[in-house]
């Protein structure tokens, strides 16, 4: 996958999907500004029509009514902004990428494409988004969640009789609860054994305790740190995999991928691999045709 989106329940701490917000269409919409709502039209106005009061009473009058009138104003203008933000991304401090996201449910993004696109977009950006306290998020919700980022087409996983959806894959450290040691094996890019790889993937963490961590890894940054000669053999590598029950038999189907491209929404470099053992079946290195001597 490209990008990850987190979302988490009770207890857990760090995760994937992001919290209640108003329509976005409030944004388009203009917001009224101090200068378009001055004092000339207002009770203030028709105070200096009255000859009873004495000129210094009218302008004490005129600044305190204005003073008022401009913090209302004021407080009008941050609600509305404050309305208008579908929610906030805080960065992870100290790190290349990640985000968090608290007081969202984002069941609200089902409902509204403005907030599915900001959603798209800040997963781009910021690569894992943590989405913390979706405690009302049923299975259901997750696939709908889940099909507005992509497709759910692929072959990879059995269902967890506990898994509210096929389409789910149900982890856990408890076999009666889901799937134990997926993901173990080692570093990896979930789909890779497809031809065409996961665009993002979204997971639900209903618990979590200490020693449980889902680790991550910006490969546009693991790539920086190679060495320019390692950098060059990894953009001659393409990355063979595949899944099915007898791959030399031709049951399933073999993906052949460049282990380092271009991403094609960002256009960093990334890379594409699965460590564990029974994920990859070997490298190809592209050689020149017409080598120059």
């Amino acid at each position: 996958f490209q990008c990850l989106l987190s979302v988490t329940a009770r207890r857990a701490s760090v995760s994937f999907p992001h919290m209640l917000a108003p329509q976005r269409a409030s944004l388009a919409q203009p917001l009224p500004g101090v200068g378009e709502r001055t004092c000339h039209r207002g009770v203030t106005c028709r105070r200096l029509l009255n000859p009873r009061r004495p000129l210094i009473h009218i302008k004490s009058a005129l600044c305190a009514a204005a003073f008022a009138h401009a913090r209302r104003t004021r407080r009008a203008i941050y609600a509305r902004l404050k309305a208008s933000k579908l929610y906030e991304v805080v960065s992870r401090d100290g790190g290349s990428f990640g985000g968090y996201v608290h007081g969202y449910d984002v069941r609200d993004a089902l409902r509204d494409e403005a907030a599915m696109e900001q959603i798209r977009k800040d997963m781009r950006k910021h690569k894992l988004l943590v989405f913390h306290g979706q405690t009302q998020l049923s299975g259901a919700d997750h696939i709908a969640l889940s099909e507005q980022l992509g497709s759910l087409d692929h072959i990879l996983h059995r269902p967890h009789p506990r898994a509210p959806d096929p389409r789910l894959l149900r982890v856990s450290n408890n076999d009666a609860e889901g799937f134990v040691s997926v993901g173990t094996s080692g570093w990896h890019v979930d789909g890779v054994m497809l031809r065409t790889p996961f665009c993002s993937q979204t997971m639900h963490h209903l618990d979590a305790f200490p020693g449980g961590d889902t680790l991550f890894l910006d490969l546009n940054q693991f790539f920086k740190t190679l060495e320019p000669d390692v950098q060059e053999q990894c953009e001659r590598l393409w990355f063979v995999s595949g899944v099915g029950e007898d791959l030399k038999a031709g049951e399933g189907q073999m993906s052949l991928l460049p282990l380092a491209y271009d991403h094609p929404f960002t256009g960093e470099k990334t890379m594409c691999f699965h460590l564990g053992q029974s994920y990859c079946l070997g490298f190809i290195e592209e050689e020149a045709l017409n080598p120059l001597a």
